[in-house]
């Protein structure tokens, strides 16, 4: 006949060399504490600041602020380092506003909306041409097109953002390692606020206060980081 051993409870009191067949108490399962949304990001903010992670920066201003101006200023102070990207800008006939054009840094320049285009994407009274940020937006913001890693994006706005391409390719480079700083809008938007709430992007508010200086701070910051230094996300 098989022996049946036995288990006391006074055998499996805590303090005593538990038996291999001494079933063990329930433990819950400890639930790490969530970091808290603040204290993350401004610890990511920190790691943007020494360099140990990609600097990308959203330049969010109302429309008339200058964001265009700011952008071209920070590319025309960049020295040490080669960005690559594009801007926007109005066209105007007579003083009206007609539309916007889209040059790329590297001098590439086509007219991305207008109030004499038919559409059918249409952005208030203007219709835009999406095939423009296919050929020359999105290219010029493929991480493997940016020396350096740096590139700039103006803008993120909704005639731009009506490309899914664009949009797709606006996604890849925000998991990348490039350096990024990008306009938008001060208005809100589900992509660009989605941006913006990712712990590894500054927000930075372009002021009638700051926008004569931002561009020399901004240029001097990225600098620092310099073209070959590496960086992690």
């Amino acid at each position: 006949m098989a022996t049946i051993s036995t288990i006391s409870a006074d055998t499996c009191r805590p303090g005593r060399r538990r038996p291999a067949s001494c079933p063990r108490p329930h433990q819950p399962a400890r639930t790490p504490e969530p970091r808290r949304p603040h204290a993350e990001r401004a610890r990511r903010r920190q790691c943007v600041q020494d360099g140990s992670v990609p600097t990308r920066i959203l330049l969010e201003g109302r429309p008339g602020m200058g964001k265009t101006t700011a952008m071209r200023r920070l590319a025309a102070l960049l020295r040490t380092r080669e960005a690559v990207g594009f801007t926007t800008e109005e066209i105007r006939e007579a003083g009206t506003r007609v539309g916007f054009a889209l040059e790329t840094l590297t001098g590439r320049r086509a007219v991305l909306a207008h109030t004499g285009f038919p559409g059918p994407t249409r952005v208030g009274r203007y219709g835009v041409d999406l095939s423009v940020m296919e050929r020359l937006a999105a290219p010029s913001i493929q991480p493997t097109a940016a020396p350096g890693r740096l590139v700039l994006i103006d803008e993120l706005g909704r005639m731009e953002l009506a490309c899914t391409p664009f949009r797709d390719a606006v996604q890849a480079l925000f998991d990348s390692d490039a350096d990024i700083v990008a306009t938008v809008h001060a208005g809100r938007d589900p992509f660009t606020d989605a941006l913006g709430q990712r712990p590894d992007v500054e927000v930075v508010h372009l002021t009638p206060a700051n926008r004569d200086n931002l561009p020399e701070a901004l240029a001097a910051r990225l600098e620092h980081r310099g073209p070959d230094e590496p960086s992690s996300a």
